[in-house]
């Protein structure tokens, strides 16, 4: 699967609309690349860097915005670098444009462009609490069949790290905190199907269910606990909160599988990013369910998210 740099913005006007396209056009003939300049409903242009990577498109609708995506693929990085140096000459005529560059060039090139305003990183780690190093110690849940089981229970809760190199961070323990959150005031530890039901009603969003692909299963249950037990600091907008969600959940889910999760707000999905990074580096050595709970708090820290404060209830039991 080739390299992905995700970028979306609106135009400050319709002039700059026109001068971007020029550019784009000025550039495509310096580098020799095809392009075609796109007029109807929605305008813009579009360029074929290389045989092996994805078109770059520049096209807009009614209200100047753009949302898209490319795959350099397995073009050589001198083609993804040409595609960041574009992007970044086409910036200034945008009130915003974010990208997410999945290979990193974009911070890079940014960064050594305007050295002044590099901001350091600055990686922190949480002591767990004595509650929380409770959990890590205490995470199993033990699978106990139900008539309404349907064989994703069974591989998704049953899943263990069984991968051919040890994971850096344990999905049983994070993933059964969840479930065993969500299943409070149950009788009964709650099914794939029944946490479904409870994230489509209550977030009027669908939850993804993909035998034999865990990783979305497992973004769907963060983003539903996030939800239902986590308060986001300083979110304007129930829009700016629910992107915290997401973010949250992308992360859990590319620690576990490697799975890059999609085009969110820069500034949060980079801080997380980093942190991601950074903890994975640290600690090399194989996951243990202390560390994988120190990865869950700590990068509910990082994107400025704390826990509710929820009455205890007793232990549910399958």
């Amino acid at each position: 699967m080739g390299v992905t740099i995700f970028y979306k913005g609106t135009l400050k006007s319709t002039e700059d609309r026109d001068i971007l396209i020029e550019k784009v056009k000025v550039f495509c003939a310096e580098h020799n690349w095809p392009y075609e300049e796109i007029d109807g409903i929605e305008k813009g242009i579009w360029a074929a860097p290389h045989p092996e990577s994805e078109s770059v498109r520049f096209v807009f609708d009614g209200k100047l915005r753009m949302d898209d995506f490319t795959k350099t693929a397995f073009a050589p990085d001198e083609i993804h670098e040409r595609i960041v140096e574009l992007l970044y000459a086409v910036k200034p005529h945008f009130r915003r444009l974010t990208v997410l560059d999945e290979a990193k060039m974009w911070d890079d090139y940014v960064e050594r462009m305007n050295p002044s305003k590099k901001k350091p990183f600055i990686y922190k780690e949480i002591e767990l609490t004595e509650e929380q190093r409770w959990e890590a110690e205490t995470h199993e849940v033990k699978l106990h069949p139900r008539p309404n089981w349907q064989a994703i229970d069974m591989e998704f809760w049953g899943m263990t790290e069984d991968w051919n190199a040890p994971p850096q961070i344990s999905l049983p323990v994070i993933r059964d905190k969840m479930r065993k959150d969500l299943s409070r005031g149950s009788r009964h530890l709650l099914t794939i199907v029944e946490l479904k039901e409870l994230g489509e009603r209550k977030r009027e969003q669908y939850f993804e269910v993909r035998p034999g692909g865990p990783e979305m299963t497992m973004m769907s249950l963060a983003e539903l606990w996030a939800s239902e037990y986590t308060v986001v600091k300083g979110a304007r907008s129930p829009q700016s909160r629910d992107l915290r969600f997401i973010i949250f959940a992308s992360m859990l889910s590319n620690a576990f599988f490697g799975l890059f999760g999609g085009m969110y707000d820069r500034n949060w999905h980079k801080k997380a990013f980093l942190f991601k990074d950074e903890f994975l580096d640290r600690h090399k050595d194989s996951a243990t369910p202390l560390r994988s709970m120190s990865f869950f708090y700590s990068l509910l820290d990082v994107l400025n998210m704390e826990l509710k404060q929820i009455e205890k209830e007793e232990e549910v039991s399958p």
